[in-house]
């Protein structure tokens, strides 16, 4: 009877020894805090205008001058009674010719909702830009709750089917998330976190 008991008594010390020595990775949950780049909060509306634009004359010389959109002549006026010997200056009645051209505008009002200071850059596609300018990207820098308009005049009075988009600037905020790390741990604390 002596002989069980001290086996009992030793296979319970060794299954203690076991079970609380650090063994085996045990997981566990920890709260960890990053940074991360968020872009800013805005609003953006879009729609099409029409306007005008009459052209400026050019000031050296009063030379004949012309203003096209692609290939037509859209204004002109010539200066009278000079010229003389020259032959690249019209000796002719002063006639004015000047229009206003009709243009669509593409626009897009954004609005920073943001709390804090960004710059919005509005780039627009589906059409080519007035007076051959490549640039179809307009920049606008807000502060929290103001409102500015981008817009880009066609080089067509048929501005068709367009589209824009916004990229605004990114601000740094501080967020949590749930990791799983791992350290060593005895068999009791493996199982009392797998149950």
């Amino acid at each position: 009877m002596k002989k069980i008991v001290i086996s009992i008594a030793v296979v319970v010390a060794v299954i203690l020894i076991i079970g609380f020595v650090p063994l085996m990775d045990v997981p566990y949950q920890d709260t960890e805090t990053y940074m991360e780049s968020v872009p800013l909060s805005y609003e953006a509306t879009s729609y099409v205008v029409d306007d005008t634009v009459q052209p400026s004359p050019p000031t050296e010389w009063e030379r004949p001058w012309y203003w096209t959109i692609p290939g037509a002549i859209q204004g002109y006026t010539t200066s009278g009674g000079v010229g003389g010997d020259d032959p690249n200056i019209p000796s002719v009645p002063s006639t004015p010719g000047v229009k206003e051209i009709p243009i669509k505008v593409a626009v897009v009002d954004v609005k920073n909702t943001d709390d804090i200071v960004g710059s919005f850059t509005v780039f627009f596609s589906g059409f080519s830009p007035m007076f051959g300018s490549d640039s179809l990207t307009v920049k606008l820098d807000l502060s929290p709750g103001e409102e500015k308009t981008a817009a880009c005049a066609a080089d067509t009075d048929d501005i068709g089917d367009w589209s824009y988009r916004v990229s605004p600037s990114t601000k740094r905020v501080e967020k949590e998330r749930t990791v799983t790390h791992y350290k060593k741990g005895s068999i009791f604390e493996y199982l009392l976190f797998r149950f």
